[in-house]
Protein backbone atom coordinates (compact mmCIF):
# COMPACT_ATOMS: atom_id res chain seq x y z
CA UNK A 1 0.00 0.00 0.00
CA UNK A 2 1.51 3.71 -1.14
CA UNK A 3 0.68 6.45 -0.38
CA UNK A 4 3.00 10.13 -0.34
CA UNK A 5 1.79 13.14 1.93
CA UNK A 6 2.72 16.69 1.31
CA UNK A 7 4.14 18.74 4.68
CA UNK A 8 4.59 22.04 4.24
CA UNK A 9 6.27 23.29 8.23
CA UNK A 10 7.99 21.38 10.27
CA UNK A 11 4.73 21.03 12.64
CA UNK A 12 2.80 19.54 9.87
CA UNK A 13 5.82 16.92 10.21
CA UNK A 14 5.40 16.19 13.68
CA UNK A 15 1.46 15.97 13.63
CA UNK A 16 2.67 13.34 10.32
CA UNK A 17 4.43 11.12 12.83
CA UNK A 18 2.16 12.43 15.64
CA UNK A 19 -0.79 10.26 13.42
CA UNK A 20 1.16 7.17 12.02
CA UNK A 21 2.84 6.44 15.76
CA UNK A 22 -0.93 5.88 16.92
CA UNK A 23 -1.14 3.15 14.26
CA UNK A 24 2.33 1.64 15.25
CA UNK A 25 2.41 -1.89 17.08
CA UNK A 26 4.55 -4.39 18.88
CA UNK A 27 6.99 -6.13 16.25
CA UNK A 28 6.42 -3.55 13.63
CA UNK A 29 9.29 -2.13 11.60
CA UNK A 30 9.46 0.87 9.89
CA UNK A 31 12.11 1.97 7.66
CA UNK A 32 13.02 6.27 6.97
CA UNK A 33 15.46 7.62 4.09
CA UNK A 34 16.18 10.84 3.09
CA UNK A 35 18.97 13.41 2.66
CA UNK A 36 20.27 15.04 5.62
CA UNK A 37 18.13 17.19 7.16
CA UNK A 38 15.21 15.95 5.95
CA UNK A 39 12.84 15.59 8.60
CA UNK A 40 13.62 11.91 10.29
CA UNK A 41 14.09 12.71 13.61
CA UNK A 42 11.29 15.07 13.99
CA UNK A 43 9.02 12.64 12.00
CA UNK A 44 10.79 9.45 14.38
CA UNK A 45 9.30 12.34 17.45
CA UNK A 46 6.20 12.48 16.37
CA UNK A 47 5.72 8.88 16.17
CA UNK A 48 7.08 8.17 19.82
CA UNK A 49 4.44 11.28 20.94
CA UNK A 50 1.69 9.00 19.07
CA UNK A 51 2.15 6.16 20.92
CA UNK A 52 2.28 7.41 24.41
CA UNK A 53 5.64 8.81 25.33
CA UNK A 54 6.90 12.76 26.06
CA UNK A 55 9.37 12.86 22.93
CA UNK A 56 11.56 15.36 24.74
CA UNK A 57 13.90 12.67 25.34
CA UNK A 58 13.95 11.72 21.11
CA UNK A 59 16.81 12.69 19.37
CA UNK A 60 19.26 11.01 16.52
CA UNK A 61 21.07 8.74 18.35
CA UNK A 62 23.87 8.77 15.60
CA UNK A 63 26.51 8.26 18.13
CA UNK A 64 24.87 5.57 20.40
CA UNK A 65 23.61 3.96 17.54
CA UNK A 66 20.22 3.13 19.48
CA UNK A 67 18.22 4.63 21.52
CA UNK A 68 15.08 2.99 23.49
CA UNK A 69 12.45 4.71 24.62
CA UNK A 70 9.97 2.82 27.12
CA UNK A 71 6.31 3.41 27.73
CA UNK A 72 5.16 1.70 30.77
CA UNK A 73 2.39 -0.68 30.82
CA UNK A 74 -0.53 -0.22 28.73
CA UNK A 75 -3.45 -3.01 28.62
CA UNK A 76 -4.24 -5.50 26.09
CA UNK A 77 -6.13 -4.14 23.05
CA UNK A 78 -4.66 -0.14 23.35
CA UNK A 79 -1.43 -0.81 21.52
CA UNK A 80 -0.98 -4.84 21.26
CA UNK A 81 -3.02 -7.32 19.11
CA UNK A 82 -4.53 -8.89 22.32
CA UNK A 83 -3.30 -11.45 24.88
CA UNK A 84 -2.41 -8.85 27.81
CA UNK A 85 -0.78 -6.21 29.60
CA UNK A 86 2.59 -5.17 27.58
CA UNK A 87 5.13 -2.78 28.09
CA UNK A 88 5.40 -1.36 25.11
CA UNK A 89 9.48 -0.51 23.57
CA UNK A 90 10.18 1.72 20.54
CA UNK A 91 13.53 1.34 19.75
CA UNK A 92 15.20 4.26 17.34
CA UNK A 93 18.03 3.22 15.26
CA UNK A 94 19.97 5.57 13.43
CA UNK A 95 22.33 3.59 11.21
CA UNK A 96 24.21 6.33 9.31
CA UNK A 97 27.71 5.81 11.11
CA UNK A 98 27.00 1.82 10.23
CA UNK A 99 29.53 0.37 7.81
CA UNK A 100 27.79 -2.35 6.99
CA UNK A 101 25.19 -5.09 8.47
CA UNK A 102 28.22 -6.76 10.34
CA UNK A 103 28.04 -4.05 12.66
CA UNK A 104 24.40 -4.03 14.04
CA UNK A 105 25.61 -6.59 16.46
CA UNK A 106 26.92 -4.07 18.92
CA UNK A 107 23.05 -3.16 19.18
CA UNK A 108 21.51 -6.13 19.58
CA UNK A 109 20.01 -6.72 16.05
CA UNK A 110 19.23 -10.10 16.95
CA UNK A 111 17.17 -9.92 19.69
CA UNK A 112 15.17 -7.06 18.45
CA UNK A 113 14.27 -9.13 14.73
CA UNK A 114 14.28 -12.49 16.66
CA UNK A 115 10.50 -14.57 16.28
CA UNK A 116 11.67 -16.01 19.50
CA UNK A 117 9.83 -13.54 21.61
CA UNK A 118 6.12 -12.86 22.31
CA UNK A 119 4.59 -10.53 19.77
CA UNK A 120 3.61 -8.56 22.78
CA UNK A 121 7.07 -8.13 23.91
CA UNK A 122 8.65 -7.18 20.59
CA UNK A 123 9.65 -3.76 20.54
CA UNK A 124 8.59 -0.89 17.46
CA UNK A 125 11.98 -0.66 15.85
CA UNK A 126 12.09 2.58 13.73
CA UNK A 127 15.05 3.02 11.24
CA UNK A 128 17.00 6.08 10.32
CA UNK A 129 18.93 5.89 6.75
CA UNK A 130 17.63 2.05 6.79
CA UNK A 131 19.44 1.65 3.35
CA UNK A 132 22.12 1.13 4.51
CA UNK A 133 21.37 -2.06 6.53
CA UNK A 134 18.95 -3.05 3.84
CA UNK A 135 20.13 -6.96 3.82
CA UNK A 136 19.59 -7.53 7.52
CA UNK A 137 15.70 -5.70 7.48
CA UNK A 138 12.70 -8.07 8.09
CA UNK A 139 10.25 -8.69 5.08
CA UNK A 140 6.46 -9.15 5.36
CA UNK A 141 3.55 -7.32 6.76
CA UNK A 142 5.57 -5.93 9.80
CA UNK A 143 7.73 -3.79 7.98
CA UNK A 144 6.83 -0.18 6.06
CA UNK A 145 9.50 2.54 4.98
CA UNK A 146 9.13 6.21 4.26
CA UNK A 147 11.49 8.04 1.81
CA UNK A 148 11.73 11.92 2.54
CA UNK A 149 12.63 14.51 -0.31
CA UNK A 150 12.21 18.09 -0.53
CA UNK A 151 10.03 19.70 -2.56
CA UNK A 152 10.19 23.53 -2.25
CA UNK A 153 13.20 26.21 -3.65
CA UNK A 154 15.84 24.42 -1.20
CA UNK A 155 16.32 27.59 0.54
CA UNK A 156 17.28 27.88 4.65
CA UNK A 157 13.36 28.40 5.57
CA UNK A 158 12.13 25.71 2.96
CA UNK A 159 10.36 23.06 5.40
CA UNK A 160 8.07 21.44 2.52
CA UNK A 161 8.41 18.01 2.22
CA UNK A 162 7.10 15.03 0.24
CA UNK A 163 6.60 11.85 2.56
CA UNK A 164 6.92 8.01 0.05
CA UNK A 165 4.84 6.35 2.78
CA UNK A 166 4.67 2.44 1.86
CA UNK A 167 3.31 0.08 4.16
CA UNK A 168 1.81 -3.02 4.96
CA UNK A 169 -1.91 -3.60 3.78
CA UNK A 170 -3.18 -4.95 6.90
CA UNK A 171 -2.42 -2.07 9.14
CA UNK A 172 -5.66 -0.45 7.42
CA UNK A 173 -7.12 -2.75 9.59
CA UNK A 174 -6.36 -1.15 12.92
CA UNK A 175 -8.51 1.22 14.57
CA UNK A 176 -5.68 4.24 14.40
CA UNK A 177 -5.98 4.01 10.56
CA UNK A 178 -8.80 5.69 9.95
CA UNK A 179 -7.57 9.19 12.29
CA UNK A 180 -4.34 8.47 10.43
CA UNK A 181 -5.64 8.57 6.99
CA UNK A 182 -8.00 11.84 8.21
CA UNK A 183 -4.86 13.66 9.11
CA UNK A 184 -3.22 12.78 5.62
CA UNK A 185 -5.78 13.78 3.55
CA UNK A 186 -6.14 17.12 5.39
CA UNK A 187 -2.34 17.61 4.44
CA UNK A 188 -2.94 16.96 0.93
CA UNK A 189 -5.38 19.65 0.41
CA UNK A 190 -4.44 23.15 -1.21
CA UNK A 191 -6.31 25.02 1.06
CA UNK A 192 -5.68 23.08 4.05
CA UNK A 193 -5.21 25.90 6.86
CA UNK A 194 -1.80 25.21 8.49
CA UNK A 195 -1.50 24.49 12.19
CA UNK A 196 0.18 27.62 12.93
CA UNK A 197 -2.55 29.89 11.20
CA UNK A 198 -4.89 28.90 14.46
CA UNK A 199 -6.58 32.32 15.97
CA UNK A 200 -6.45 33.67 12.57
CA UNK A 201 -10.24 34.14 11.82
CA UNK A 202 -11.04 32.68 7.85
CA UNK A 203 -14.17 31.88 8.11
CA UNK A 204 -15.30 31.87 4.43
CA UNK A 205 -12.12 29.81 3.00
CA UNK A 206 -10.63 28.22 6.07
CA UNK A 207 -10.61 24.34 5.41
CA UNK A 208 -10.16 21.26 7.84
CA UNK A 209 -7.22 21.62 9.53
CA UNK A 210 -5.27 19.19 12.49
CA UNK A 211 -5.61 20.35 16.11
CA UNK A 212 -2.50 21.36 17.69
CA UNK A 213 -3.13 19.52 20.76
CA UNK A 214 -4.63 16.09 19.96
CA UNK A 215 -3.46 15.84 16.19
CA UNK A 216 -6.96 15.07 14.95
CA UNK A 217 -8.89 16.38 12.35
CA UNK A 218 -11.10 19.38 12.88
CA UNK A 219 -13.52 20.26 10.31
CA UNK A 220 -14.30 23.89 9.18
CA UNK A 221 -17.38 24.11 10.99
CA UNK A 222 -16.35 23.16 14.72
CA UNK A 223 -17.29 25.62 17.15
CA UNK A 224 -13.66 25.27 18.65
CA UNK A 225 -11.76 25.50 15.08
CA UNK A 226 -8.84 24.99 14.75
CA UNK A 227 -9.03 22.73 18.46
CA UNK A 228 -10.67 19.02 18.62
CA UNK A 229 -12.85 20.07 21.56
CA UNK A 230 -12.97 22.95 24.52
CA UNK A 231 -10.56 20.43 26.61
CA UNK A 232 -8.11 20.90 24.25
CA UNK A 233 -8.65 24.56 23.56
CA UNK A 234 -7.99 25.17 27.33
CA UNK A 235 -4.61 23.26 27.23
CA UNK A 236 -3.48 25.42 24.55
CA UNK A 237 -4.76 28.03 27.11
CA UNK A 238 -2.64 26.48 29.72
CA UNK A 239 0.53 26.57 27.59
CA UNK A 240 0.82 30.01 26.89
CA UNK A 241 -0.06 30.95 30.81
CA UNK A 242 2.36 28.26 31.63
CA UNK A 243 5.28 29.71 29.51
CA UNK A 244 5.13 26.61 27.37
CA UNK A 245 4.73 28.87 24.21
CA UNK A 246 7.33 31.75 23.33
CA UNK A 247 7.05 34.74 21.28
CA UNK A 248 9.44 33.57 18.20
CA UNK A 249 11.28 37.31 18.12
CA UNK A 250 12.35 39.78 20.60
CA UNK A 251 10.47 42.93 21.30
CA UNK A 252 11.77 45.79 18.56
CA UNK A 253 11.77 49.48 19.21
CA UNK A 254 9.15 49.71 16.59
CA UNK A 255 6.77 47.29 18.81
CA UNK A 256 7.54 49.69 21.56
CA UNK A 257 6.66 52.83 19.71
CA UNK A 258 2.96 51.01 19.14
CA UNK A 259 2.40 50.83 22.77
CA UNK A 260 0.24 53.90 24.26
CA UNK A 261 0.89 56.51 26.97
CA UNK A 262 0.52 54.90 29.99
CA UNK A 263 0.76 51.19 29.00
CA UNK A 264 3.72 48.51 29.32
CA UNK A 265 4.72 46.32 27.07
Amino acid sequence: MNLQVTTHSEDQTFLLGRALGAVLRPGDFLSLDGELGAGKTRLVRGMVGGAGLPTAAVNSPTYVIAQEYTLGSISAGEKTNGGGASSLRIVHVDAYRLRGVDELESVGWDALISSQESPLHRPIVLIEWADRIERALPKGDTRGSIRISHDGDGGPDDSTRVFDITLPASWKARPEWVEFEKVTSVMNEPNAVPETDRGVAQPAKRGSTICPITGKLVPPDSPTYPFTDERARMADLSRWLSGGYVVSREITAEDLDEVGPGESA
